[in-house]
């Protein structure tokens, strides 16, 4: 799928007043992490990052609002829902690192995440 595909536009509705809120606060502050929600998992055993990520992005394909970007024109905020969005899942390995060494290696991590602006 090209670059034209993964952002071709299939429908377009005008912003809910929540939104239309979220929205004027990113205004306001852009980049604030304030609405952020963070999630990590830890997953022990054999998997393959690539599955997980392969799940999460068929769970895009089936539901639009995780397809859904917001944009302004001189007329409105509008939410524009596009034909596919590309998932990439954020992996951290800490297996070259001592079992005792993974709990202390996360609190950086922990607390930096969640306040990196969404782009």
């Amino acid at each position: 799928m090209d670059a034209a595909q993964l952002s071709e536009v299939i429908a377009r509705f005008p912003a809910t007043s929540a939104q239309r809120r979220f929205w004027f606060q990113e205004q306001a502050k852009p980049g604030d992490p304030e609405l952020n929600i963070a999630v990590r998992w830890e997953i022990r055993g054999a998997f393959k990052a690539a599955d997980i990520e392969t799940a999460f992005q068929q769970i895009a394909e089936r539901h639009e609002i995780l397809r859904t970007r917001f944009v302004e024109d001189a007329q409105d905020l509008w939410q524009e829902v596009v034909h596919q969005v590309r998932f990439r899942l954020g992996v951290v390995d800490l297996r070259p690192m001592p079992a005792q060494d993974h709990e202390p290696a996360w609190p950086p991590w922990r607390v930096n995440w969640p306040r990196t602006p969404l782009t």
